[in-house]
């Protein structure tokens, strides 16, 4: 088999698993402080399903694996299948056994994967009501060795957690290693490795939200999608993909209204630096545009001296379909505003939208350099 995994330790907090890809074996670990964690076919299945795909072409649907995740298979394995253009087969391990189901306790709660980003506070204070938990993954969006960064993310989450009265779990993995041989991490992968880390929670949760990156009408191939996450559950764990209902201008309105999101936003994914946010990069300036248009951006904190930079706003490349829609999603807002800086800034904005697709893809290399 060219590609398998195995069970080496389950202790409370820690647990150990050996993925082999091709002959090549990779160490992977989940930590936690605050919970113990659940392996089993329904975990194993959301980790192994897409690179086993990719690898090979193949999957292999083991027969104690729950019905209604077994009959979700099919379908995602025909959607990656669409997305890829590559043919994707599955067979199944003869009938259906009967699944030796971990019994969970009876109140368990909802989780929110949560960053402290624009789409994890608005999915939050849309659905504060029912969330009990909010999920990071160290090891995702920041790297384990940027102590110092994860540090501060670490505080900032557990504030937010004290002033929200949720439960913050917090797990340190080196698993993204796994999806990061398998295929871009923005682009396909990091659906199936949130569905993992889910179901790895189950003993806590029965229910997880993932806040939506695009809107309904900007929809592609990404790794976390309306039409896959929901795929992931089975009989005990239940996934919603919320927020495709609301451009990221209108969360960053929603949130503006939260001292609580302005006092802890953290957008910023330039990991090489110790500051919160930097307030240069592309990420960073598209969200302090969102906060202009939303008239928050002097109450927003977490953005200390940082300043628009109209000479990198005309020249964001916008060659990437999510940084066009973000664009475009930023032009239409400040169209709503007549102050001179709003119109300043809408001004740049179009003249990156607008330029011919050759002479963005030629300063994206120049850029790149």
């Amino acid at each position: 088999m060219a590609f398998e995994t195995r069970l080496k330790s389950d202790q409370p907090g820690q647990l150990d698993i050996e993925y082999s890809i091709n002959g090549e074996h990779h160490q992977i670990f989940f930590k936690s402080d605050s919970i113990d964690f659940c392996w089993d076919a329904s975990t194993q299945l959301c980790g192994t399903l897409l690179p086993s795909l990719i690898k090979t072409g193949h999957a292999h649907l083991a027969s104690d694996i729950d019905p209604s995740l077994q009959d979700n298979v099919e379908k995602l394995c025909a959607i990656y299948g669409q997305w890829l253009d590559k043919e994707m087969t599955l067979t199944r391990a003869g009938s259906a056994e009967s699944q030796k189901v971990e019994p969970l306790p009876a109140e368990r709660g909802t989780g929110c994967f949560f960053t402290g980003g624009v789409d994890s506070f608005y999915t939050y204070l849309k659905n504060a009501k029912e969330i009990t938990h909010i999920i990071y993954v160290h090891g995702f969006d920041v790297k384990l060795d940027q102590t110092e960064v994860r540090q501060q993310v670490s505080e900032n989450l557990a504030a937010i957690a004290n002033a929200f009265d949720v439960k913050l779990i917090e797990i340190e993995t080196n698993f993204r290693e796994i999806w990061d041989l398998t295929g871009p991490w923005g682009e396909l992968t990091h659906g199936p490795a949130l569905a993992t880390i889910a179901h790895l929670l189950k003993r806590h949760i029965s229910k997880v939200i993932i806040p939506a990156s695009y809107t309904y009408n900007d929809l592609f191939m990404w790794g976390s999608h309306p039409i896959t996450d929901p795929l992931w559950g089975d009989s005990q764990l239940s996934f919603v993909h919320d927020g495709c209902e609301a451009r990221r201008t209108e969360k960053v309105a929603a949130i503006a209204n939260s001292d609580i999101a302005l006092k802890h936003l953290r957008v910023c994914y330039m990991t090489n630096t110790t500051e919160f946010n930097c307030g240069r990069c592309q990420k960073c300036q598209r969200t302090m545009i969102n906060l202009l248009a939303a008239g928050a951006l002097e109450r927003c904190t977490t953005f200390p001296g940082a300043k628009l930079n109209f000479r990198k706003l005309k020249y964001i490349t916008g060659t990437e379909l999510n940084t066009r829609t973000f664009l475009k999603d930023n032009i239409i807002a400040l169209s709503e505003r007549k102050d001179p800086l709003s119109l300043k800034v809408r001004n740049a904005l179009e003249r990156s939208f607008n330029r011919p697709v050759l002479l963005r893809k030629a300063i994206r290399m120049v850029q790149m350099r």
